[in-house]
């Protein structure tokens, strides 16, 4: 539905991205109220910033969220933005602090707490880690050095899913295997469940992965990381039981 809309600015600053906003939203009033389409009486607003965005349904998306509240540590505090008073208006306005959002329905769905703490630490990592990077790296860009630095941004991505999140997918699956516990391994039943879910294991690994997989510059190593995981809990690569559906029923 147009209750909302989500746009890629492409831009590398919040300030740069707020800009480009007000740009559209201008535009299309512009544009509406000269054809009469009635565009230009529709309410544009921006609402949220996000940064490293991942988004897969309106009840799963993730990311770095500029929030509009006072910085809660010496680290917040350096990476808060005070952002001016809009257009049109003098002085400062509100201060926002970029943080981690984890809004992962599908999370709820998997079989034991320990897996969703595994899945929301996997999953934040990989907005948190790349969002660091890319500070460190545009603290010391220039004119001359960008585009080197969106290739090192990139590069990194790509390291960070083929050995550390290797490393430590592996040994997260391993430890769910190890759980034999039916006790402790059973799938909760939450509004919206509608699917027969009976291997635990299974179901954290095709979670996780349709979530690294909406970053479509990194699909190399998360094919390669599929078919490592698959194999780890003796599953077939192109089995029909390892395409991932939603646990959760939509009733709209």
């Amino acid at each position: 539905n147009f209750q909302t809309v989500i746009l890629a600015t492409n831009k590398t600053s919040l300030g740069e991205a707020r800009e480009y906003i007000e740009f559209i939203i201008a535009t299309i009033r512009k544009r509406g109220m000269e054809d009469g389409s009635g565009l230009g009486r529709v309410e544009l607003r921006p609402t949220k910033y996000w940064n490293h965005l991942l988004f897969l349904t309106a009840d799963n998306f993730g990311g770095i969220q500029y929030q509009p509240r006072t910085p809660e540590n010496p680290e917040e505090e350096e990476h808060s933005i005070e952002l001016d008073g809009g257009e049109g208006e003098g002085g400062t306005g509100e201060v926002v602090v970029p943080t981690v959002v984890s809004g992962w329905n599908m999370m709820q769905y998997l079989a034991h707490d320990t897996h969703r703490e595994y899945f929301r630490s996997i999953v934040a990592r990989f907005s948190n880690d790349p969002w660091r990077k890319e500070q460190n790296l545009r603290s010391k860009i220039t004119p001359d050095t960008e585009q080197i630095t969106s290739e090192l941004l990139l590069d990194h991505k790509r390291k960070l899913l083929s050995t550390r999140f290797a490393s430590s997918l592996t040994r997260m699956v391993g430890e769910i295997l190890k759980d034999n516990n039916t006790s402790t391994n059973q799938f909760p039943i939450l509004p919206g469940s509608h699917l027969s879910l009976n291997n635990p294991a299974l179901e954290f690994i095709k979670a996780v992965l349709e979530v690294l997989k909406l970053d479509g510059e990194c699909e190399h190593e998360v094919l390669v990381l599929r078919k490592s995981l698959l194999s780890q809990i003796g599953v077939e690569e192109y089995s029909s039981e390892v395409a991932w559906r939603n646990p959760c029923a939509s009733f709209v």
